[in-house]
Formats: structure tokens, C-alpha cells, sequence
């Protein structure tokens, strides 16, 4: 955000507010004395939504205006704190951007910084770009591994997805398959019986907590899936069996662990668990 007034030069600010503080000057401030500016990537709106819903169009409109203000480079997490490309968030809000602007250009960009950031090991931080911190978060904590998961850093393989589906643009899952891949083999390696846990849970549960080894589980599986229709679209026929294989023992064993038969429902029946599975 900036700020021009009549009294000061511009002024850069790294966070998102809702009132401004002034102070030291030595006339009164009129309330045109100020302009605010929000400064984002310039993206070229190509989508729209309108009703005849006024509430519905305004939400639409905070919408817009969160996804742009939380956009200088990369997808960051939030206007007000870190302002860092949490790839959680990124991989949450991707669709956002390609039913309302053009941003193919700028998600290729960011994917090419996760594979810049992955491991030999295939193992990738929650935050990219990176100076180091993301990857071994929770590693004095008893029974998390690394990492924060592939509710998080699944954005490798999640968004290279999104962008095909949006553009049609095969070239970029095959610039990209390498590094999916590897991805899943890191996921594949440190699972257990087709399994995993990772201790970030359900954010800001209500009445119900869903605990992060159900849902990195789920999202493994999910990811498997997407590996194998990109699979298919890039007439990798073996990489193809390999994943509807894999994806099949993985929601065996999640359905076996996680599914409950006296209350019909899977984990403990909240909504999380219920969409995920």
C-alpha cells in the first residue's frame, strides 16, 4: 500500500490497513490531504461475476480486492502480517485468480520457483521463495515429520492442474511433471502403509477437530489422482497404471483407518472429514 499527502513523499507500506495514524504536523490534516493506493501485479481482469444479488456482487468485489492486495510477485497468505507465499494459501485461492484475471503467466512463474526450491529428496517448503526456513518445521515435535504437507505444499502438483484445466495449455504440465513427480515420490517414501501424518490440523475448528494425519491422507490421495489424469493427458501410459495403482491402496487403507461403520461417516463426521473423503 501507498500513501501520497499534500505534507509528505510517498510512503511504501508492507501491510494492508483500515485507518491511518498521522502525526508531527504542524497544520491541521483535511481528509483530502491523503491518498491511499494499493499496489499489486498488474493482471488483466478477464472474468466477471454480476447478479442482481447487490450482497453477492459486493462479496464478489472484497473478493477481487483481497486476491489482487495479497499479490506482489507470488500468491502471499495475508494483507496484514507475513506477506510470505505460503503455498497453502496459494494453492487455495489459484482458481480465484483464473476465473477472474490473467495470471497463467504469473502461477508458471511460481512454479518454476518450487522447482527451483525442491530437494533432491522431492521435498518442498511451505513457504516459496524461501531463504531456508519451511522445511523442517516440527522436527523436535513427536511424531511429525518434516514439513508441513500437501495440504500446503501439494501447490506443486495442485496448481500446475488448475492452469491446464483453465488453459488447455498441456506444455505445462509436461514443463512441470518433473517436478510433480518427484513430489509424490517424497510423499510416497515417507508414508506409512499408504499413509500419512503430518500434524497440521483442520485451522480454527469449531465443534469438530480434524486432525492433520486424516487430512495429508486424503489430500495424498487426491494428489495421486490428479498425477494420474496427467498422466493421461501426457500419453504416459506406464506412469498412468502406476498411479490409478497407487491411488487405489491409498484409499483402501484410508477407508479401512478412517471409516467408521456404526456412524456411517468417515473421521468423526464433521464437515472436513466428510468433504475430504
Amino acid at each position: 500500500m501507498a500513501i501520497r499527502s499534500n505534507y509528505t513523499s510517498l510512503v511504501l507500506h508492507n501491510f494492508g490497513f483500515q485507518y491511518v495514524e498521522v502525526t508531527g504536523l504542524s497544520e491541521p490534516l483535511t481528509v483530502d490531504a491523503i491518498e491511499a493506493y494499493m499496489i499489486h501485479t498488474d493482471f488483466q481482469e478477464v472474468g466477471y461475476f454480476e447478479s442482481s444479488n447487490e450482497l453477492f456482487n459486493q462479496i464478489h468485489d472484497n473478493i477481487k480486492w483481497s486476491y489482487l492486495g495479497n499479490y506482489h510477485g507470488f500468491p502471499e497468505d495475508c494483507p496484514h502480517r507475513e506477506k510470505a507465499g505460503w503455498t497453502g494459501d496459494g494453492q487455495l485461492v489459484v482458481e480465484t485468480g483464473l476465473f477472474n484475471y490473467d495470471v497463467a503467466s504469473a502461477y508458471i512463474k511460481w512454479m518454476q520457483d518450487h522447482a527451483d526450491e525442491q530437494r533432491s529428496s522431492g521435498d518442498l517448503p511451505g513457504i516459496i521463495p524461501t531463504s531456508g526456513w519451511g522445511y523442517e518445521f516440527g522436527k523436535n515435535q513427536a511424531r511429525r515429520p518434516y514439513g508441513y504437507g500437501p495440504h500446503w505444499e501439494g501447490s506443486a502438483i495442485v496448481i500446475p492442474w488448475h492452469l491446464y484445466r483453465h488453459t488447455g495449455d498441456s506444455a505445462i504440465l509436461e514443463r512441470f511433471y518433473p517436478m510433480m513427480a518427484k513430489y509424490l515420490v517424497h510423499l510416497e517414501n515417507i508414508s506409512n502403509n499408504y499413509l500419512l501424518n503430518f500434524r497440521i490440523d483442520d485451522h480454527k475448528s469449531i465443534k469438530t477437530h480434524t486432525e492433520g494425519g486424516y487430512i495429508s491422507s486424503a489430500y495424498f490421495h487426491w494428489l495421486t489422482m490428479i498425477m494420474r489424469n496427467c498422466a493421461g493427458i501426457l500419453s504416459k501410459s506406464e506412469d498412468y497404471e502406476k498411479y490409478a495403482s497407487l491411488s487405489t491402496n491409498i484409499a483402501s487403507a484410508f477407508h479401512k483407518k478412517y471409516f467408521n461403520e456404526e456412524s456411517n461417516a468417515y473421521g468423526n463426521g464433521g464437515q472436513t472429514p466428510m468433504l475430504l473423503s
